[in-house]
């Protein structure tokens, strides 16, 4: 089934209006959903099954397990959706996005799509009120066998702005080199995630937007 034959069907919650043409992909629809939204979505994903709503239906979904332990209002609850915001709403100005949903990171099936099997792990993996979620290995996902529960104190030592980088036979961390050269953090994490070689990272100067607009029209 071509775009043109899947506008003005229903997929799910959602109904296909046009084809979304941008410069990047032509392989989009905009569709309209049953909660009123507005959206733009990859055509295979509707057409396979894999997308079904704008997302209101996994919120209601999430709502409703939610009531049935009283969490809604409770600090699990909010870790909860934060960690699922981090790696899959989160949008690409945000600072966090390379350490999170720009480096792939995901949370296991198991937790995505039910908040009580996380309350549950959580329950029973030392959860306190003074606690945060903390992954052990800072490239691994959300998963039950990779997270554990730790003061907020230590929850930066196992951050990619604590990673070692060596320049000119100086080691810092990240955080430490962005600081001296008068960048983000998440700016030459970005940098480093996308290839960039560290002498590069750390010596070429950022573009102001008026430069970058610049070269692009030059």
């Amino acid at each position: 089934m071509n775009i043109t034959n899947m506008i003005g069907k229903r997929f799910g919650r959602l109904l296909v209006k046009s084809q979304f043409i941008d410069n990047k992909s032509k392989n989009k629809i905009i569709c309209d959903c049953d909660c009123g939204n507005e959206k733009i979505f990859y055509t295979d994903n509707v057409r396979r099954g894999l997308t079904t709503s704008c997302g209101c239906l996994h919120k209601e979904r999430i709502s409703e397990s939610s009531i049935k332990h009283g969490l809604v209002g409770k600090r699990i609850y909010n870790i909860y959706h934060n960690m699922i915001a981090r790696c899959y709403s989160i949008k690409e100005t945000n600072e966090s996005y390379p350490r999170y949903k720009g480096r792939g990171i995901k949370v296991c099936p198991e937790w995505r799509k039910d908040i009580n099997a996380f309350y549950s792990w959580a329950t029973e993996n030392g959860y306190k009120e003074n606690l945060t979620i903390d992954r052990k290995d800072n490239d691994g996902n959300y998963e039950p066998l990779n997270c554990h529960w730790i003061p907020m104190k230590d929850q930066s030592k196992n951050t990619s702005s604590n990673r070692n980088i060596t320049f000119q036979g100086e080691t810092m961390i990240m955080s430490d080199w962005a600081k001296k050269i008068g960048i983000k953090v998440g700016t030459l994490h970005r940098r480093l995630s996308h290839g960039w070689d560290v002498k590069e990272a750390l010596t070429i100067p950022v573009l102001s937007p008026s430069q970058s607009g610049a070269i692009r029209n030059g």
